[in-house]
């Protein structure tokens, strides 16, 4: 869902604090643990102070017992980065205990309570809310209000400019949440550069596009959207024969970013084959044909029990592609399900916007500008993402384009007069599948 006008994407660095984030007994510390133990080079647990008493089980290192007269002394010198106060006790993370782990290489965990993270933030770290969510019922609700999703899968009080990561509980142990939580940074990583990560991976990306995609829904329309119609033109082929051999009756798949229903609408879909959509925009799901099968949250935080569907199909669905969008598809697919997808390729973002902006807008007939965000990973980049975070089989491919007789859209045309001199056709559309193994 690429366009024109490029803008620049807020800078942000790489996260250097993990907050660990749960309801009460939720599992926070035995993740820590868990996480310390496995990465022990990477990961190191903050150093506090506290006016609790000492107790028997307190690791050594980890806090500092100090009286309150010291405790706000340390806050009034600026020596911690927040002062929570907890059963009439006070803890605050040490400062220079987080420069010595940031100089050691490694990022700082600490449980804590989801609502202080906004304080870290204030003090100057960058931090990463790992959210533990218990075991709920995802079952999938048609209409489903968006908020009550964020609630769901993401507190409110979480800051909307933090990255956030949600791993569902579903009876794993702390080693395989682990295990789930390293796949997802992993992927991120690739896919997100030190600037970007934050913008990527935060509540903000998502109120981005779903305020944009709002605002410009009645004017969606191949019809005034010439390059999203030119990107569905050569993206058709691929989804008429991979949808005709691929979607089976019998079969559960998501599409998800369904918009105003452009996939359901130009190819052939086999009788019998259960499907939904989940889409961000409200307005685009009202002017959905199929707006009934339609459920209504994000793709970051997907309102689906884990193994539920066969396939997830998305059409040009750049302002989705980070990797929590990859995690949460890997964790609602069944064993041996797949995942197609296209977006604007990379060479064409680049020429079009230049490196490192994931930021784009659609010029609405008012003149205004409907800007949201737009991933276009490199093909390299995608398949090393996809396979971090478990999927096998990546293949990627591009539709590509050359002038012909018809007059391209401006961002085709600016594109193109901007590629590299050696490129014959400029690649706009690129396709990928990947599958999950059965292990």
């Amino acid at each position: 869902m690429s366009s024109s006008t490029p803008t620049e994407a807020p800078a942000a660095r790489r996260p250097d604090f993990l907050a660990v984030c749960a309801p009460s007994g939720g599992g926070k510390t035995s993740f820590t643990n868990a996480l310390i133990a496995a990465e022990p080079g990477s990961f190191a647990r903050a150093p506090s102070y506290t006016t609790r008493p000492r107790r028997p089980d307190d690791r050594g290192g980890e806090y500092s017992f100090v009286s309150a007269a010291e405790f706000h002394d340390l806050q009034r010198r600026g020596e911690l980065l927040n002062a929570d106060h907890v059963f009439e006790n006070w803890y605050g993370i040490s400062r220079r205990g987080l420069a010595d782990i940031q100089t050691a290489g490694a990022i700082a965990v600490k449980e804590m309570a989801v609502a202080n993270v906004a304080q870290l933030k204030a003090a100057g770290a960058q931090p990463l809310i790992v959210y533990l969510e218990p075991n709920t019922d995802f079952s999938p609700r048609p209409g489903r209000n968006a908020e009550t999703d964020r609630v769901l899968g993401a507190p409110a009080d979480a800051p909307r400019d933090v990255p956030i990561v949600r791993l569902l509980r579903d009876g794993k142990s702390p080693q395989e949440l682990v295990a789930d939580f390293c796949r997802w940074l992993a992927a991120g990583e690739v896919l997100a550069g030190a600037d970007e990560f934050v913008a990527l991976h935060s509540g903000a990306w998502d109120d981005r596009n779903e305020a944009g995609y709002d605002a410009i829904a009645p004017e969606f329309t191949d019809a005034r959207r010439l390059t999203t119609a030119l990107f569905h033109e050569l993206s058709r082929p691929f989804w008429q024969d991979w949808v005709g051999t691929r979607v089976v009756p019998g079969g559960a798949y998501l599409e998800v970013a369904p918009g105003r229903g452009w996939l359901r609408e130009s190819v052939d879909w086999p009788a019998g084959a259960d499907y939904r959509g989940l889409e961000l925009s409200s307005a685009m799901r009202a002017l959905n044909a199929e707006a009934d099968r339609v459920d209504l949250g994000s793709a970051a935080l997907m309102p689906y029990a884990s193994q539920n569907f066969d396939g997830v199909l998305g059409s040009l669905i750049d302002p989705l592609l980070n990797a929590t969008f990859l995690a949460e598809t890997r964790r609602i697919l069944r064993p041996g399900g797949w995942i197609a997808l296209t977006a604007p390729a990379h060479q064409f973002a680049a020429a079009l916007r230049g490196g490192g902006v994931h930021t784009t807008s659609f010029i609405a007939a008012s003149g205004e500008a409907c800007s949201v965000g737009s991933l276009c990973a490199g093909e390299r980049q995608l398949k090393q993402a996809l396979e971090a975070i478990g999927f096998a089989g990546v293949r990627i491919w591009t539709c590509d384009w050359a002038p012909g007789s018809t007059p391209p859209p401006p961002p085709v045309a600016d594109a193109w007069a901007a590629r590299p001199a050696d490129i014959a056709r400029l690649p706009l559309v690129m396709c990928c599948v990947a599958e999950l193994g059965h292990g």
